[in-house]
């Protein structure tokens, strides 16, 4: 099997998306990786993981929440300052 527990969450999450297995619901690191151990039964082998994607955050423990990414709303994300004048 693949030795997933060495790359980072962001690059787990990378590994999911080229993949096209869904990641809702994934909260923690170690669901990720058992998800993508699940995918490599199903396929009849293991895989190798893919390199580091360049830019990925530091690696997460298991037992650490993963921050879920902002999906795009088509919606200002930013607020403009206000200023009031009496």
């Amino acid at each position: 099997m693949s030795d997933y527990s060495k790359l980072t969450v962001a690059n787990l999450r990378a590994v999911l998306k080229q993949r096209g297995i869904p990641s809702t619901g994934l909260t923690r690191k170690a669901q990720i990786i058992e998800k993508l151990e699940e995918a490599d039964q199903a396929a009849g082998g293991a895989s190798s993981p893919p390199d580091p994607v360049p830019g990925a955050s530091a690696e997460q423990e298991n037992d650490q929440p993963v921050e879920q990414a902002d999906e795009p709303t088509g919606q200002f994300t930013q607020r403009a300052p206000c200023y009031i004048s009496f």
